[in-house]
């Protein structure tokens, strides 16, 4: 499956597995990071029902915000 054709989700379920074989630990703590508060914003109570690559996206940029602080 071309990158293209893969959902943000699992492009970074990839990217993640790639960090892990490669031992590269930062790209793999920040892909488990994402990937936990993605679950949050879906278990929490103000989930709105965004569901895909909009809510992938918008936890990113999430915390691309918050780290630019």
């Amino acid at each position: 499956m071309s990158d293209e054709t893969m959902t943000l989700e699992q492009r970074i379920n990839q990217r993640m597995k790639d960090a892990m074989r490669a031992k590269d630990g930062p790209t793999k703590d920040l892909m488990r990071m994402i990937k936990s508060e993605v679950t949050k914003q879906i278990t929490s109570k103000q989930h709105k029902g965004q569901e895909g690559d909009e809510l992938w996206l918008m936890v990113i940029e999430a915390y691309v915000k918050s780290s630019q602080k």
